[in-house]
């Protein structure tokens, strides 16, 4: 989920040669379609709004200003927890920014184009490059909302997180015995990923769970990560009293379930949930 503004498209009928579309956007694997149907249901705002992008990617999109409006309005009676917070408070800037007319003229694009840098990631330097024409942008102060990093969790705002979050998967480790056959481990792993900005929401849910590991990857990602046989199997049934649905639901469920079966012994599941695994070995399952 992220919220975007869209800059940098030439258009004739705009003064300055230049547009700013705002726009509300949850991007998912197309597994989880129905979850974005779910959701927008539940806003009621751009009912034509899901769409697919190729093979494996779903999107919905909210463009239009009245509906931006509920999407606003809802996370405002309901605070984001996550650095999104942050992005969202300079959204609401850009919004009503642009609700005054403040993008129809050269200085106020550029305003605009100075906190939409701030926004999600800065800006390309090609991007930049391509503006500079219109002159420099300014730097607009803005008061970004302080994060709290205590904040008390609900249980049912975890259970929608990894719903959204969370991946059900596995990994591989290929090795020689002592024989000089080559065997391939394979390691049953649930994790949550998010950026290093935001590593205090894992630890937050790593304390919930009271199980696990929080690590930061050098790439700026930080991951909660399960490997461990009490660990699998404890998460998932908890999980699954919080009621989380849709597609995740049955991969969470079948998760542990499906491990112990039997099947050829070359293959052997690195878990520990059983020593051999069919479902791994020979179907191969990841969320």
């Amino acid at each position: 989920m992220f919220f975007n503004v869209p800059y940098g498209v030439k258009s004739k009928s705009h003064a300055i040669g230049w547009t700013i579309e705002p726009c509300f956007v949850i991007t998912l694997h197309v597994k989880d379609l129905e979850l974005l149907k779910a959701i927008n249901r539940f806003f009621k705002v751009a009912l034509r709004g899901v769409s697919l992008y190729g093979s494996s990617v779903a999107r919905y999109r909210v463009k239009s200003r009245e509906e931006l409006k509920v999407i606003i309005n809802h996370f405002n009676e309901y605070p984001l927890r996550s650095s999104k917070a942050i992005s969202f408070a300079y959204f609401c800037e850009i919004f009503n920014l642009m609700g005054s007319k403040l993008h129809t003229n050269v200085s106020g694009f550029l305003k605009l184009v100075s906190l939409i840098n701030k926004l999600n990631r800065p800006l390309s330097s090609s991007t930049l490059d391509k503006l500079s024409y219109l002159g420099v942008l300014p730097n607009v102060e803005f008061e970004a909302p302080v994060l709290n990093v205590n904040v008390s969790l609900d249980p049912q705002w975890i259970a929608g997180f990894i719903t959204g979050e969370g991946s059900f998967t596995y990994f591989t480790r290929t090795r020689q015995d002592s024989k000089g056959n080559t065997i391939k481990d394979y390691t049953l792993a649930f994790e949550v990923s998010q950026d290093s900005k935001d590593w205090f929401l894992l630890n937050l849910i790593k304390d919930y769970f009271n199980t696990g590991k929080v690590y930061t990857e050098t790439r700026g990602i930080t991951k909660y990560r399960l490997t461990q046989r009490k660990e699998i199997i404890n998460v998932p049934a908890r999980l699954l009293i919080l009621k989380i649905i849709l597609s995740k639901v049955e991969r969470l469920y079948n998760f542990p379930r499906t491990a112990p079966i039997t099947c050829k012994a070359r293959y052997r599941c690195g878990c520990g949930l059983n020593r051999n695994c069919k479902y791994i070995g020979n179907r191969g399952y990841k969320n």
